[in-house]
């Protein structure tokens, strides 16, 4: 085989996630790479798409939330569910 833990290297990234804003503007847990290949190909997906609009206020606040730092999956859902509640500063 040439590239033995291609497939592994794979679903490792499947346990990555982190949260942005969707094509809509709407606060959304992403999973896979915050990246772009050429051709249109994303190395993530949409897993939660949150009722939340895009960050208004305070800039530092809404980078530090939507910067695309790699996050756990119950770390991902504990920001924007704290979000949805008000819990975090819009």
């Amino acid at each position: 085989m040439l590239f033995p833990d291609r497939g592994g290297g794979y679903l490792a990234t499947r346990q990555l996630y982190f949260v942005g804003t969707n094509s809509q503007g709407v606060v959304t847990i992403f999973r896979g790479l915050p990246y772009d290949l050429p051709a249109g190909i994303h190395l993530y997906e949409s897993f939660y798409v949150s009722g939340v609009p895009r960050l208004a206020g305070s800039g530092n606040r809404r980078n530090t939330l939507l910067n695309h730092h790699l996050r756990s999956q119950t770390d991902a859902q504990a920001v924007v569910r704290d979000l949805e509640l008000g819990k975090l500063a819009k």
